[in-house]
Parts: C-alpha cells; structure tokens; sequence
C-alpha cells in the first residue's frame, strides 16, 4: 500500500527544515562535521577558577555591600586578559554565574534595575557579542524574581558534546580508547572545579548524567570501556557516598541504556488500569517515548507518532509505539492522547519523578529509546523524522536477516532432497 501523503509531507518538511527548526528551538542539530580525532578542548577559565563569593556567602536580603562586590566581581571578571581572548565563551559563563546568583538571597526592585542597566551597557561597549549578552540579561529578569531558588551551574555549563563521537560519526561503529579518555579526563575535571565543589551534592549528579547521555549518542561502548566508567563511578561512591544513590542510577545507566544493551524490563499499568510489560513486546522494533502532556518538545512529537502509527501498520510491519506518562493527572493524559488521535500502550508514571522515569534515569523530556526485536537499544536521542529514517533501517536489517535465513533453510532442505535422491 502506498504511504499515506501526510506521511510524505510531514518526513519532507522535518529533513528539508530540521536544521533550522533545531536552532530556532534551541536544540541540537541533528547533522555536524565528523569529530573523530579531535581534541578535548581547555575549560573555560571562567570555570576554572573562582571569581564570583559562594552564595552561601550572601546575606538575606542581599545589602549593598554584598550587591557591590558582586557587581565589581563581574567587571572584573570581564576585563580578565583569558575573557578578552574569548569573550563570547569566557563571558557567557561569567555572566551565567553572576546572573544566577540573583536567584539566591532577595534581591530589591533597585538593584534588579542596576543591574539591567549594567548588561545594557555591556551590550553597546561589545556589540559583536550583543546577542549573548542580551540572553543573559533575560536571565537577569527571571532570577531576580526567584529569591532562594538558585539555578544550578551545570544548567549553563555542559559537558562538551563536540569531541565525542556520535553513533552516525564513529569510525568502524566504534569509540575508541582516547575519546574515553577525553571524557573521563573531562567529567574528572569539572567535578573538581570551585561551582561544582561548592554545591557538590546538586551539580555532580547533573553533571553524571551529562556524561551518560553522551555515551548514550554514541556508539556501543566495548565491555572493557564500558568497565571503565563502572569503576569510575564506584570510585565516586567511595569518595562521595552522600550521593550514592545519584551515582548508582548513573551506573545503571551504563550497565543497561546504553546502545547495544538489553533494555530493562518495564512492568506497569497502562491508563485503563491493565498491567502489561515491555517484555511482551519482543519480536517487534519498539519506540519508546518518555513524554508528557506539560512538556512542549513532547508535544512536537506527536505528528510524526501518528505518522509511523499509519506507515507501519498500513505496511503490515512489526513495528510498535509505547510510552511512558508523566503528567500528574491521569485525566490530562487520556484527554491529550485522545485529542492527538495517538493510538499506542501507555504507561502513567503520575509524574516526572515516578518509579518508570526514575529507574530509567529520566531528568529531561523527551527522552526516546529505539530498541530492536530481541529488546536491544539501539539508538537514543532521536527525534521526528530521523526516528522514521531509524526504524526503517533497523526493519531493513530484519527483513536482511530473514531472507538470509529462509535462502539457509532452502539450500539445506535442497541438500537433503538431492542427498536422499543420490540415494
């Protein structure tokens, strides 16, 4: 049967625009250079040495004297020679790490004023960087208003995602030993800079997960690599053990999401109150969605499940849509399902924090698994139409496989026919 012209339209805008969706939306794109042997680039200064007070320095409200000494801490971050040789890296991060200090003890509607009038000024004496400025200058706006609700530095500053290979740039479908190192190197870095310290208990686990998630994009670790970051990560816990528990659902992490792993099984009641199991799916190349009604990248999914729903079952292939609900109302997930005309199995996992999501290590949304028929993942972090363009591959490699096994059987029962003939 043909695919369906919805199909075709929906597949055609996402790869003709995806690139350019993706950077109106602030998501990462889904094509770039091959990285293979490039080198793990210096940390920023900004985050290797200290420039801004602890927050647990500041006083509640923050008085003047403390808002002037934040304030001078800035200029004099921003004058710094390694600032000046690379003012947008360099001075992002400082500016990430003043602004979110706004969020910490009350700041009045006078300095919140003072400083926007700062950033301002900032942005006409460096206008090639005004966009980066003006971004933190909408920080500014928000923080400020958020007394005692601090953001965490690792919300602004990431793991570099461009020295490690993903699954589509790695040579012979491998990583090889020095972008483990690299990482490991890096990871080993940042948890033992003044931020991370400081708050070791909130930024470490994020920054852990930063880590995971890149092994995640990436080719199947070896078992001796894969070893490596197990080891690393009891040593962690032996060092650390007041976030064993985050270090742990990292481990897992390794141990049994990455690609090429069996999946851990999902036990659970879908919304009419039914137990099922994702086990009793094997045999068929599952998608697996973490999704939610709240969350607006989910919803930007929906057009292309309605899309694989049609294209496969009219196709007749063995190819299965399940997800994992976050909403914390049941109702608003039925009514979402049934607007959107989405026909897969769901588990209510009640909230973002329920026992599905949390023994997956869910900490962001989406999150979507791609696992083959015998239940190994095999690709994360796909989205729209790049799904399609996976699944379709993983269902060529089936059909591969059958062939090639039904040409066997037929040349062994042609062997024995000509055997008893010969007889």
């Amino acid at each position: 049967m043909k695919r369906p012209l919805t199909i075709i339209i929906t597949i055609f805008i996402s790869v003709t625009f995806g690139g350019f969706l993706s950077a109106a939306i602030g998501w990462p794109s889904l094509q770039g250079e091959p990285t293979v042997g490039k080198q793990v680039p210096d940390l920023p200064v900004a985050a290797k040495e200290r420039w801004f007070p602890p927050v647990s320095e500041y006083r509640e409200p923050l008085d003047e004297e403390d808002f002037e000494r934040l304030l001078a801490a800035l200029d004099k971050a921003l004058i710094a020679a390694e600032s000046l040789d690379d003012f947008e890296r360099e001075a992002d991060l400082h500016l990430w790490n003043f602004t979110r200090r706004l969020g910490g003890p009350a700041v009045t509607e006078e300095q919140e004023e003072r400083v926007l009038s700062h950033l301002a000024n900032l942005a006409e004496k460096y206008p090639d960087h005004r966009a980066m400025i003006e971004n933190n200058s909408n920080n500014a706006r928000v923080f400020a208003g958020r007394a005692g609700n601090i953001m965490p530095f690792s919300m602004g500053f990431r793991l570099d995602e461009d020295y490690y290979v993903t699954a589509d740039e790695a040579v012979d479908g491998a990583v090889d030993d020095a972008q483990m190192d690299g990482l490991l190197t890096r990871l080993d870095e940042i948890l033992k800079i003044p931020e991370t310290v400081d708050n070791f208990e909130v930024e470490a686990p994020f920054f852990l997960w930063q880590a995971t998630k890149l092994l995640q994009r990436g080719p199947p670790l070896s078992p001796e690599q894969a070893a490596r970051f197990v080891d690393y990560f009891e040593k962690l816990k032996m060092e650390h053990p007041n976030i064993a528990e985050a270090i742990e659902r990292n481990q897992r992490l390794v141990d049994k999401l990455l690609p090429g792993r069996v999946a851990p099984n999902i036990v659970g009641k879908d919304m009419e109150g039914v137990e099922f199991a994702l086990e009793a799916y094997r045999g068929n190349i599952v998608v697996l969605y973490f999704s939610g009604e709240w969350c607006v990248p989910c919803r930007a999914e929906y057009p292309y499940q309605r899309a694989m729903m049609d294209l496969y079952e009219d196709m007749g292939e063995a190819v299965v849509l399940l997800s994992v609900n976050s909403d914390d109302k049941l109702d608003t997930a039925r009514a979402a399902k049934k607007r959107e005309r989405l026909r897969y199995r769901t588990w209510w996992d009640r909230s973002t924090k329920g026992p599905i999501a949390t023994d997956w290590n869910v900490n962001s949304w989406p999150v979507i698994y791609i696992l083959d028929e015998e239940g190994v993942v095999r690709h994360t972090g796909k989205r729209g139409a790049d799904i399609i363009v996976a699944v379709d591959q993983l269902l060529a490699e089936k059909r591969t496989r059958e062939f090639q096994a039904k040409m066997e059987t037929q040349a062994e029962e042609e062997a024995e026919e000509n055997a008893e003939a010969d007889r």
